[in-house]
């Protein structure tokens, strides 16, 4: 990733040559420009103009590229059509072809004028040597296959057209003139949007202080984000990815916030998936988190709450991208195994669930408390809960039950019980392995698992209540649960129904339904879905009285709206489905 950060220098310094050679002559500058056509032009100016100049830089950045990268040429896109017309009233698309001497000849079709196609056709072939040493330790583990690039080739094209380079400053600022004009190229990734880093050069940013002429060299900035964005990164060491044998290790390291994962977590975990994925040392992953208290206590829900509240983007960004995770872990490719060693709730289950293996020690708490905060069982929960056994699943969801230690495993959302002493060997016996496939990683795990004897012994907590379960929450809607539980009368009834009475009427029904859509859907329809029914609940209000209710006054009295179950109409829960449109996540 070092080399593209290195090229892109290299291909905005270039563009920044070809930028200030069309600017060198007058009458040459006039042959490069062109008035854009209605479709191209932008509404904020009455008059709007593209140039060769333009065009040219973004070929040669997308040729450069690819030359060097190859496949990535298809995955960068400009802000100019390459297209132009000639005086004979001919299109010509603009490209960079093999040798000078061809873009030469292209370059005269549209300027009719064979010396400036010449000197352009030599700006956009030489080679420009370029040294950054600031950026030589910059480390970007992000295969290069998954980004995707946008290119302004020449920003602010009016203040170039009009080439004033007498311009004063306001407090060091330039708001006019050839100053202001840049090279614009930024990075992304292609399956999530996300910046991660740009280039920005400036062709004229400096005069000479003798001559007062603009110098020939500008001056270059590099901003990098490392998959971090302004007041959402991630806290030095809060994340550790590391190499340990044959395993990349993640381990989760904010235990006085329970291990909670935010986005900045999010966005080092997921990139660095990918790379383990695609590295031929890297055999298995391993999850864990650090504290002794939490694998992984849920989402930074008090974050969400407060972006939500001011219209914060980051209350899209943080659901998307949790989604698009759980989904990189629900699809990996190599044995992926989490150690859920402590409290694993609403986050921490999607990062751990959708996993090869799932190791539950004595410590474990498993709970799904959303529809306690005006949420629903997200991270997937519509796919894996409807599939536990018999109404188990919706059980889970609708209630928040708690499940402990071996009772994770007896379940199904954990696949192994280990003693909590034992995880450290157990871990290191899977470091240890040597070049290991999914079923040598089983056969270890299934080792550890045989000889924890005492939760063997253990009846699942459940077990004399599955059948009043499956019965009694075998209904055709949330409605029908309350009345069957309410002629049941049973105390194991009785207490269901008091607990349902606390939750969010509104959150019963959405999960309800979550559920029975979710238990013929892929993971990424599931996660899809999901991803709307966030969105809805961050636009409503019982999210928030939740929030509120349980995690801010801890007075457990949430105020719901609609207050009564009847009150929640079809046609309410119908709008938390409805489609994104573009907004949709997308998998």
């Amino acid at each position: 990733m070092l080399e593209i950060l290195q090229e892109l220098l290299r291909a905005s310094e270039k563009a920044a040559c070809i930028a200030r050679a069309c600017r060198q002559e007058e009458t040459l500058f006039q042959l490069l420009i062109e008035e854009k056509k209605d479709g191209e032009k932008n509404k904020k100016f009455l008059t709007d103009f593209k140039t060769l100049a333009d065009v040219l830089v973004q070929e040669v950045i997308r040729h450069d590229m690819g030359e060097k990268f190859p496949g990535l040429e298809k995955n960068i896109a400009g802000e100019e059509s390459n297209t132009f017309t000639n005086e004979l009233g001919e299109k010509v698309v603009v490209q960079i072809c093999q040798t000078e001497e061809e873009t030469g000849k292209l370059l005269q079709t549209i300027l009719n004028n064979e010396a400036a196609a010449k000197a352009l056709a030599k700006a956009a072939h030489e080679d420009v040597e370029l040294s950054v040493p600031a950026v030589d330790n910059v480390i970007l583990n992000i295969p290069y296959s998954k980004i995707g690039m946008w290119v302004d080739p020449i920003d602010s094209t009016y203040q170039y057209i009009k080439g004033f380079a007498d311009t004063k400053t306001n407090n060091g600022i330039y708001s006019k003139g050839l100053q202001c004009v840049t090279v614009l190229i930024g990075v992304f990734l292609t399956d999530t949007g996300l910046p991660i880093m740009g280039v920005i050069n400036q062709p004229f940013a400096t005069r000479d202080k003798v001559t007062l002429r603009l110098k020939v060299f500008g001056r270059l900035q590099v901003i990098r984000q490392h998959l971090r964005m302004t007041n959402h990164t991630v806290k030095d060491g809060e994340c550790l990815l590391t190499k340990a044998g044959c395993a990349g290790v993640i381990t989760l390291n904010r235990p006085k916030a329970l291990n909670a994962l935010n986005l900045g977590m999010i966005r080092l975990i997921y990139p660095q998936l990918g790379l383990w994925e695609e590295d031929p040392e890297t055999y298995l992953v391993i999850i864990k988190g650090v504290g002794g208290k939490a694998f992984c206590a849920g989402g930074d829900i008090r974050a969400v709450t407060d972006a939500g509240k001011a219209g914060d983007r980051l209350a899209q960004d943080f659901f998307r991208e949790e989604y698009i995770l759980n989904n990189a872990i629900g699809t990996y490719k190599k044995p992926y195994v989490a150690l859920i060693d402590g409290i694993t709730m609403g986050g921490g289950v999607g990062l751990s669930v959708h996993g090869h293996f799932r190791v539950a020690s004595e410590n474990t708490l498993f709970a799904m408390p959303e529809t306690a905060i005006g949420l629903f069982p997200d991270v997937g929960g519509g796919y894996f809960l409807p599939r536990l056994p018999g109404k188990l699943g919706l059980y889970l969801a609708l209630t928040g039950f708690r499940l402990k230690g071996s009772d994770v495993q007896k379940a199904g959302i954990a696949t192994h019980f280990v003693e909590s002493e034992k995880i450290p060997s157990l871990e290191q016996d899977l470091v240890a392995m040597k070049c290991p496939s999914k079923e040598n990683v089983a056969d270890v795990l299934d080792s550890y698992h045989n000889k924890s004897y005492a939760a063997q012994d253990k009846p699942f907590v459940l077990a004399e209540h599955l059948d009043k379960i499956n019965s009694l929450f075998s209904a055709s809607s949330v409605e029908a649960i309350i009345e069957n539980l309410r002629c049941d009368g049973s105390s194991f009834a009785l207490k269901q129904l008091q607990t349902l009475s606390t939750m969010s009427p509104t959150s019963l029904k959405i999960t309800f339904r979550q559920l029975k859509e979710g238990s013929s859907m892929s993971l990424q329809e599931v996660l899809t879905m999901e991803y709307r029914l966030s969105q809805a609940c961050m636009k409503g209000y019982d999210f928030y009285e939740g929030v509120r209710a349980v995690l801010i006054d801890k007075n457990q009295n949430a105020k719901w709206n609609p207050e009564l179950l009847e009150e929640v109409t079809d046609d309410y829960i119908d709008s938390y489905f409805t489609s994104l449109g573009n907004s949709d996540l997308k998998l």
